[in-house]
């Protein structure tokens, strides 16, 4: 078993972020909803730029895969779960992407954004290898003690990924139910 998580994993925590949106009046609602689980989306999955399987370096639209060639420039200079499996990269693509999510989509999006990546970080800290979220720093950082720690594939992975994605399904009843009153 590989010490990671898989991306459905990570884009169900993601998504399961916007119920700490939904918690501010107003900040979630089904007419934004939409942008707000894309961003939360990517986010959760713009750690793994570094990674060559990266299922990020494959979304595209109309043939255009805009992550490609930032997964290509980063998997030049970075392994796997550093600079961007840090409170550094959050920051730094926090801004790189963040500054046009804030100028066209707003500060919510970008807060949705900002959630997603650090669920992947705080999902990465749960796994055997956890991260060096201080980087350049060496030390890890683990959220689990070790003989609850997540392994790709793993029933305690299926476990928390099916947690996740209950979480993102109320979030949509609530929310439907809220706009239908």
């Amino acid at each position: 078993m590989v010490n990671t998580v898989t991306w459905r994993t990570h884009a169900a925590g993601g998504l399961s972020t916007l119920w700490i949106l939904a918690q501010i009046p107003g900040a979630v609602s089904v007419d934004n909803l939409g942008i707000l689980a894309g961003c939360a989306f990517i986010g959760s999955l713009m750690p793994d730029l570094d990674s060559r399987q990266a299922k990020i370096k494959n979304l595209g639209v109309m043939g255009i895969n805009p992550f490609q060639i930032a997964g290509a420039a980063v998997m030049a200079t970075q392994s796997h779960r550093g600079l961007l499996h840090s409170y550094l990269g959050m920051a730094l693509l926090g801004t790189l992407f963040g500054v046009p999510i804030l100028l066209y989509l707003g500060p919510v999006a970008l807060i949705a954004f900002l959630l997603g990546y650090a669920s992947h970080l705080a999902l990465d800290c749960m796994t055997p290898v956890g991260l060096m979220l201080m980087w350049p720093s060496r030390e890890r950082f683990w959220l689990l003690p070790r003989w609850l720690r997540i392994t790709t594939g793993s029933d305690w992975e299926d476990l928390i990924f099916a947690t996740l994605a209950m979480a993102v399904v109320l979030l949509l009843v609530r929310l439907a139910l809220q706009g239908a009153q």
